[in-house]
């Protein structure tokens, strides 16, 4: 039984975040070090705060040109993913995945409704596909979407010799979560060694500290519960 499905695509965002990301963190770092020299502690605080923002509202301007239209094709011995300009049918890129060739997936929904799909080959290459399908985690499941048409075909294909497995992220992860646990009490360490000496001069490390591990935290959260509720549906 083959089975098509429309949906928007996000033509691999990933990399101008992390170019957007790795730049705020030089600059900020860049500021940091001169507030420091010239003693103005307060000016590294207020910029290091101010770039991250500035970059938000540039992303966020960017977004919509990275918007594509999408069409998943579904058979049952194919995935394919065609990708065509938003407005027109000129066709930009297609992968096509035999199921036998995946050896594991892994299903993320973000606040935005967005519906990210990794797929991991028997080749140890991964793919990653980020759809604006405009669906929560609980709507996907209840209605036709990227998640419910991908699940179908991967239950039915299980019920063969083959297996494709769910894959929980990173950080879901034992190892994942000893990551976390060592950063946390690094640095709880490190504020409990400013509290002895009531020294706060350097505090502003500390939030920076913060402001990194409460988006791993978050984020763990948000991936086990998904991989849990994909789980139960088995």
């Amino acid at each position: 039984m083959k089975k098509e499905y429309n949906t928007g695509y996000y033509d691999n965002p990933s990399s101008l975040i992390f170019r957007v990301i790795l730049f705020s963190v030089i600059i900020i770092g860049m500021l940091i070090y001169i507030g420091r020299i010239n003693g103005s502690k307060s000016f590294a605080v207020f910029i290091s705060i101010l770039i991250p923002v500035a970059f938000l509202v540039i992303l966020i301007s960017v977004k919509g040109k990275l918007i594509k239209r999408a069409v998943l094709n579904f058979d049952s011995s194919t995935f394919t993913i065609k990708i065509y300009k938003l407005k027109s049918d000129e066709l930009i890129s297609m992968e096509s995945f035999l199921w036998r060739d995946i050896d594991s997936y892994r299903f993320y929904f973000d606040t935005k409704k967005n519906t990210c799909l990794t797929l991991y080959l028997k080749d140890k290459r991964r793919k990653t596909f980020i759809f604006q399908d405009s669906k929560a985690f609980d709507e996907a499941v209840n209605q036709e979407s990227v998640f419910s048409n991908f699940y179908s075909y991967v239950t039915e294909f299980n019920k063969g010799e083959n297996k494709i497995m769910l894959k929980p992220g990173f950080l879901t992860t034992s190892v994942g979560k000893l990551i976390i646990v060592f950063e946390v009490a690094l640095l709880s360490f490190a504020l409990l060694l400013h509290l002895i000496k009531n020294n706060f001069s350097s505090s502003y490390y500390l939030l920076l500290g913060i402001g990194f591990i409460i988006p791993q935290i978050i984020n763990r959260m948000q991936n086990k519960a998904i991989y849990d509720k994909i789980s139960k549906l088995s």
